[in-house]
Formats: C-alpha cells, sequence, structure tokens
C-alpha cells in the first residue's frame, strides 16, 4: 500500500463564522448616496428582504465609473 501526505485532501472541521451584518456595494458614479442614507435591498433568489444603513459613501472623483459604498444590516 501506499499512504498519502497531501495536507489538502485532509478533513477539516467547520468553522463557525462570525456575521457581522457588514457589506460593500458597487454602485454607478452617477448614484447620489450619502452616510446615513438607507437602502433596501431585495434577494432575487431567495425573496429576503433586508435595509441597510450607508455608513461610508468614498468622494467621488469624475474620471470613476463606480464607486464602492460599505452598509450595515440594520436589525
Amino acid at each position: 500500500g501506499s499512504e498519502s501526505n497531501n495536507i489538502a485532501a485532509q478533513a477539516r472541521e467547520i468553522q463557525q463564522s462570525n456575521f457581522t451584518g457588514l457589506y460593500r456595494m458597487q454602485i454607478p458614479y452617477t448614484l447620489e448616496v450619502n452616510e446615513g442614507d438607507q437602502i433596501l435591498y431585495t434577494d432575487n433568489v431567495t425573496g429576503t428582504t433586508k435595509t441597510l444603513d450607508v455608513i461610508f459613501s468614498p468622494a467621488k472623483h469624475k474620471y470613476s465609473a463606480a464607486v464602492i459604498i460599505q452598509l450595515q444590516e440594520i436589525k
């Protein structure tokens, strides 16, 4: 017989992941979004609706096609 020492093939325990409720979303440059705004997000696959609070919106630059905003889920 043979013995495999392939570490990648070894079983791993399932780790509990911590849900922070923080998201990032890419939006078009022309969409005006400010910190404190709320976004109602609906997942088209599951139908789940979430209310998200904009916690960071970067300064826009005229040569940007899109910006990435940061959101936090409101419970």
